[in-house]
């Protein structure tokens, strides 16, 4: 479950950052002294209606997180749904014990090690994905 969550959070970014590189290499303007800031007029019904989305864009995340962090807290759900703190505990069966959080560490220190070298190694070649690395090619 935690997997899917972060593959759902990790396709927003994803997508800002092909827009931000599309955009980027497309408006590629130079700085001279007769540039100006862009100034936005104030609009009373266009910031109240952005405002009102806004809010709602939070209410249902808080929505969503608030229903995870009760749901952790519940025994068994469905059948007996007292609140409990046993779910937080590290050496519970359920869990795991300490195992599952090595496990986690593990993959998490692997992936950072095999990720930089890969990247490093890809990017030695000159491979670097169609302009998406932007990393100096000599230190």
């Amino acid at each position: 479950m935690g997997a899917v969550v972060g593959i759902i959070l990790m396709l927003p970014a994803i997508f800002s950052f092909a827009i931000d590189r599309l955009t980027q290499s497309k408006n590629q303007g130079t700085v001279t002294s007769k540039t100006v800031d862009f100034k936005i007029k104030p609009n009373k019904k266009r910031d109240l209606i952005f405002t009102v989305y806004c809010v709602i864009i939070n209410v249902l995340i808080f929505l969503i997180l608030g229903s995870v962090i009760f749901a952790s807290l519940i025994k068994l759900w469905l059948y007996n749904t007292s609140l409990t703190l046993a779910h937080y505990f590290v050496d519970s069966p359920a869990t795991g014990g300490i195992s599952s959080y090595l496990n986690s560490v593990t993959i998490a220190f692997l992936t950072a090690i095999f990720g930089d070298c890969g990247l490093f190694l890809c990017k030695r070649n000159g491979n670097n994905f169609g302009g998406c690395i932007s990393v100096p090619r000599r230190l």
